[in-house]
């Protein structure tokens, strides 16, 4: 039930932003200018007397954390060696403590393990080196927040998300240039290229496509505001659902139980061909 309810709400949001956005196209391609009010407001659905859901964070999260899956599924316990394969990073601004390269991917390593939003859990792993670098409960003490350490959990949802983008681009343009180099292979020879030779090319993709990012990334761009959800006060059993289908990690859960049944769905298929 839970699985249905989880398909049911991805695809309600998936729906209302492909809404929203054909009502914006409409409008420009009517000759109406959208002011930023417009263009920024969120597109908020509900689900059995579940209001205010930000259907952009569902959809956003939920591609997301697809593609972290993807990448970090097989690794086992060698998940905690992995480096996000990008360099140059933009690096966090007047963070309490050091924050580097090694943290960032630490985040998003925690994020696979134990949920986005599980920073509690993600404290108390070892393995991820995280320990004291989280200031959750100084954000909620009456103080000049000027005076706070930071990051708290505004801050780590910030650079999560942030995160989250560098690797969305980064296989986007890695995918682009794949494509583009098998076209050229095509184009020039009909023969089939040497297994070997792929290695060569993922290794040419990475440094291209990590030296596009680090010039995007380094000019200044406007932050978006961070989606939130929101719920009603309805005390009706769909809310109490509602909730456990938003306890951290239950997106990811629900990805990884997805891909893994279609990744053996493949596999049993290679097999068979082969």
């Amino acid at each position: 039930m839970i699985m249905d309810v989880a398909d049911d709400i991805v695809e309600m949001c998936t729906q209302a932003v492909d809404e929203s956005n054909a009502t914006k196209r409409a409008k420009v391609d009517a000759g109406e200018t959208l002011t930023n009010a417009q263009k920024s407001r969120a597109v908020l659905v509900t689900y059995k007397n579940v209001g205010n859901i930000n259907a952009e964070t569902v959809v956003s999260r939920n591609r997301d954390l697809k593609l972290l899956h993807t990448l970090l599924c097989d690794m086992g316990d060698s998940v905690y060696d992995w480096t996000i394969p990008v360099d140059n990073i933009r690096p966090v601004l007047n963070w309490s403590g050091r924050w580097g390269p090694q943290e960032d991917a630490m985040l998003l390593v925690g994020a696979f393990v134990y949920g986005f939003g599980n920073w509690e859990a993600m404290q108390k792993d070892s393995k991820l080196g995280l320990e004291g670098k989280f200031f959750l409960e100084e954000a909620k003490k009456g103080e000049d927040a000027s005076s706070k350490p930071i990051p708290n959990a505004i801050h780590l949802v910030r650079r999560g998300d942030f995160l989250l983008g560098i690797l969305r681009e980064h296989d986007e343009k890695y995918r682009t240039y794949e494509n583009n180099m098998k076209k050229k292979v095509h184009t020039a020879s009909p023969a089939p290229v040497a297994s070997s030779s792929s290695h060569g090319t993922k290794r040419r993709a990475d440094s291209e496509i990590s030296h596009s990012i680090d010039e995007g990334g380094s000019r200044k761009k406007k932050r978006r505001a961070t989606p939130t959800f929101t719920d009603s006060e309805s005390s009706d059993e769909w809310c109490v659902l509602f909730h456990v289908l938003l306890m951290p990690g239950f997106l990811i859960a629900v990805t990884a139980r997805r891909w893994t049944k279609l990744r053996r769905r493949r596999n049993f298929d290679r097999s068979r061909s082969n």
